[in-house]
């Protein structure tokens, strides 16, 4: 008889089931991390200055990755220029906000 994981994590208490789906992500994050910094070539014993452009170069692909996939989820994206803090929705427009003292946003204007 064939055991299927799904099953089994489908049957697990909603508590253990968030944890276990938590673990996974990190795992996968993890993993795809790794992935990018073999894409990168980043070689032991290389020149400081060249390992640190490439470890860059590795994470921005991967800031890349996530954002089109929150984008990709319909999650808006937070960021900030200068003082300026920004939302991007995942259909491409974006408004300038500022955060109130009890956590909530303010949408101060639309941005072309």
């Amino acid at each position: 008889m064939t055991i299927n994981i799904n099953d089994i994590i489908a049957n697990l208490p909603p508590e253990r089931k968030a944890r276990v789906e938590k673990r996974a992500a990190e795992l996968i994050t993890e993993e795809t991390t790794l992935q990018d910094l073999q894409k990168a070539k980043i070689i032991p014993g290389e020149d400081i200055e060249v390992r640190a452009i490439k470890m860059q170069s590795a994470a921005q692909m991967q800031v890349t990755k996530d954002i089109d996939l929150l984008k990709a989820m319909g999650e808006p994206i937070y960021y900030q220029n200068g003082k300026q803090l920004i939302k991007e929705e995942s259909d491409g427009r974006k408004f300038e906000y500022r955060l109130r003292e009890d956590g909530s946003e303010e949408i101060l204007g639309k941005l072309s």
